[in-house]
């Protein structure tokens, strides 16, 4: 007997684990993202860019 594995993402609970794990992750990048371009703009050099990321 072989079981869907797609049908565990359409269970009410493995979508909202789906979904906190994404926005968990979000902030990180957004965060990561933006400080690079900032840096970036006030002409930081990239050494000193690939220490902060």
């Amino acid at each position: 007997m072989k079981k869907n594995y797609l049908t565990v993402f359409t269970q009410h609970r493995s979508r909202v684990l789906l979904l906190l794990g994404f926005v968990s992750g979000l902030p990180l990048a957004v965060t990561a993202s933006t400080l690079q371009a900032w840096l970036t703009v006030e002409n930081i050099d990239i050494k000193t860019i690939g220490f902060f990321h």
